[in-house]
């Protein structure tokens, strides 16, 4: 990500921004608890294969810490990161992991951002901020029912008016109409 700020810096061809994925995954404190930490080992090391298998080539998938994942997704068209969220969270959510004898079916929530983001100049909201974004989106989204993804595509107001509510409260922020969301939903939950 340090390469970032590298390439920002240089003159840019590229038709579309690139993009920020956070992903969480729901319940994983359950699955250690009843299941074990090594179903949990295995239940991660699936998802980084099931996120590498969606991804381009020119993605990068990145275990962000414990339950996270971040996808930084180079030229994503931003009227398509809701679509690509959505086939991501199916593609998490529809096939029941293997661990060992059983199988076990995982969820994940996201919250997504377009970088740099819409119409604010990066020099100003850096893909650090971007980050913090798409992470509140996707506490959003953890509130809400898990299995979904929460994304923050630009703004409906100056970004002076907003900053302050997307710093701190961006539920406010979304509440006021300040920002431009959408939402994707995961795979129903299928009980057997």
């Amino acid at each position: 990500m340090q390469n970032r700020k590298r390439q920002s810096d240089q003159p840019s061809e590229n038709k579309y921004p690139d993009a920020l994925l956070l992903l969480d995954v729901d319940f994983f404190k359950q699955i250690n608890d009843h299941s074990g930490h090594a179903v949990g080992d295995v239940v991660l090391v699936e998802l980084g294969r099931r996120l590498r298998e969606i991804s381009r080539a020119t993605d990068m998938v990145i275990r962000w810490g414990g339950e996270e994942f971040l996808l930084y997704l180079r030229e994503m068209d931003p009227e398509m990161l809701g679509e690509f969220t959505q086939r991501v969270l199916h593609v998490i959510g529809e096939t029941p992991i293997q661990t060992g004898d059983s199988e076990l079916r995982v969820t994940v929530t996201a919250g997504f951002i377009p970088l740099p983001f819409e119409q604010v100049p990066e020099a100003e909201m850096d893909w650090e901020r971007c980050l913090q974004i798409a992470d509140m989106a996707l506490y959003i989204g953890k509130v809400h029912g898990r299995n979904q993804g929460l994304g923050v595509l630009g703004l409906t107001v100056p970004y002076e008016q907003a900053k302050e509510a997307l710093e701190k409260d961006l539920s406010g922020a979304i509440e006021k109409g300040w920002v431009r969301t959408v939402q994707v939903n995961g795979p129903p939950d299928i009980k057997s």
